[in-house]
Order: C-alpha cells, then structure tokens, then sequence
C-alpha cells in the first residue's frame, strides 16, 4: 500500500463522518426546532453514562454542529443569558 492511499482513506472517512454529523444535525433541526441542541447533548449525555464513549462523542459534535448553526454560545448557561440581557 502506498502511504497516499492511505492517507486518502483517512480523509475519506473523516468527510464521511463529517457529512453524517451534518446530516444528523439538520435532521434534528428540521424535526425538534430551536429544541434540537439539546436534544443532541442529552443524546450525548446518555451514551456517557452508560459507557458508549464513541456514540457520546459523535452526538457531542453533532450538537456543537446545531449550536453553529442556531447561534448558540457553547458553555452559556440560561443564567448568563439572563445576565446579559439585564446588562443591555
């Protein structure tokens, strides 16, 4: 095997899990709305407890994903959010 074939499949698999994850976020926007972030993070949150790393890790990008997409600041809490707006 030659070292760019590998390296191909490496960033074919990396734009297939990439596509996969955009994918899943929009679907998740189109059924749960502005709900669909958390939705996704208690998918992740999920898997953690239960010990399914990968799965947990897949719909934490997935989440960051929807939080890109719906303008939400990872790491606010409603609180902050709150304490802003009181600020404006």
């Amino acid at each position: 095997m030659k070292p760019w074939t590998f390296m191909l499949g490496v960033y074919q698999r990396r734009l297939g899990a990439r596509l996969n994850i955009t994918r899943e976020a929009d679907a998740l926007i189109e059924r749960d709305g502005d709900k669909a972030y958390s939705t996704a993070r208690e998918f992740s949150r999920t898997f953690r407890e239960t010990g399914k790393q990968d799965l947990a890790r897949y719909w934490g990008y997935v989440a960051l994903n929807i939080a890109n997409k719906q303008g939400i600041v990872v790491g606010q809490t409603a609180a902050d959010r709150y304490e802003q707006d009181a600020r404006r």
